[in-house]
């Protein structure tokens, strides 16, 4: 499953949906066994162009996204990571996009940078 833009959801089997969340509310988007995905969604008004003409839209964008999971086998090593659409700057780049911690130790991640905690790679691509 995928998301993207404001935010259209693309699910496994071939389903699609629109999404229009909240302003400034959390929605638990996943969750399964040993891992949750929640996502904050704030209003935007923004206009869509294409060769038919215009369309402005009153919705929503996903502005943070945030994830929990275990790590490492035995080892159960929590893994929480933050992304936040706030820190990218008017080139959609920056230094601290995702933070969080890897067995409780802080780390911060900015565009093209990449961080192993136990079998998961986390990686900025913007």
């Amino acid at each position: 499953a995928s998301g993207n833009k404001d935010p259209h959801l693309h699910f496994a089997h071939g389903g699609t949906a629109d999404f229009r969340g909240r302003d400034k509310t959390y929605y638990c988007f996943f969750s399964g066994p040993r891992v949750n995905v929640n996502v904050k969604t704030e209003d935007a008004t923004f206009v869509i162009s294409d060769d038919r003409g215009s369309l402005t839209v009153d919705g929503s964008y996903i502005t943070q996204v945030h994830i929990n999971t275990i790590v490492g086998g035995e080892k159960e090593k929590p893994l929480q990571l933050s992304v936040w659409a706030s820190e990218l700057n008017e080139f959609n780049t920056g230094t601290n996009i995702v933070n969080g911690t890897c067995g409780g130790g802080p780390f911060f991640l900015g565009t093209g940078e990449g961080r192993w905690c136990e079998e998961v790679l986390m990686k900025v691509h913007v």
